[in-house]
């Protein structure tokens, strides 16, 4: 994962179809009797499916995604610190915004500023492909520090361009599987400490 490096450095809409339903008549037909043509019809208001956001971006357009980082649901708060790191490799590598998912003088925090530092220094980002979304789960906790197990079902990391030319890209072999290390801060709040690949 691009946290997972931190040495290392995220979702899909269903299409709608636009075809008529076969049998339905179209605007033109001259079918319909009288009677049929005075029946009130209901109007149906239809919602439009938001976009997914794009893997990558270099205009701001895409939004942090919500930090979690207190109470008792680990898996959540893992899973949310693990994506705001993503993000900001996919994003925005604004050093600024490390200490918001990273615990201080940590392997991720040390990790995070150097590959930021690159990614502003070049102009790029780096996002990751996944054949469907990641499990974590709790291995241990003692209420201040935390392990879990981050299962990735990664394809590539790809390190791209502001036109979009992959300048980088690195495989993998699905699943992929990370061990996650978190703390709690002097403000009781989760920060992650480590994201290491498991042994095998």
């Amino acid at each position: 994962m691009a946290v997972a490096t931190l040495a290392g450095c995220s979702g899909g809409a269903a299409a709608r179809s636009t075809d008529s339903p076969r049998g339905v008549p179209g605007s033109g037909s001259r079918s319909l009797s009288t009677s049929a043509r005075n029946v009130p019809t209901t109007a149906t208001t239809l919602r439009r499916t938001p976009k997914p956001a794009p893997p990558y971006s270099f205009d701001g357009s895409v939004p942090a995604p919500r930090v979690i980082d207190t109470g008792a649901n680990l898996v959540a708060i893992g899973t949310s610190l693990v994506y705001y790191g993503q993000w900001l490799y996919a994003h925005n590598p604004d050093g600024a915004l490390i200490p918001r998912f990273a615990a201080g003088a940590s392997r991720v925090e040390a990790a995070a500023r150097k590959d930021l530092a690159q990614l502003r220094k070049f102009d790029s980002r780096i996002y990751e492909v996944e054949t469907k979304a990641p499990q974590f789960s709790v291995i241990s906790t003692d209420g201040t520090a935390a392990s879990l197990r981050f299962v990735q079902y990664l394809t590539s990391r790809r390190a791209v361009g502001p036109d979009g030319s992959v300048v980088d890209q690195v495989s993998f072999e699905p699943p992929t599987t990370y061990v996650v290390v978190m703390v709690k801060n002097s403000q009781q709040r989760w920060r992650l400490v480590s994201v290491e690949q498991a042994r095998p």
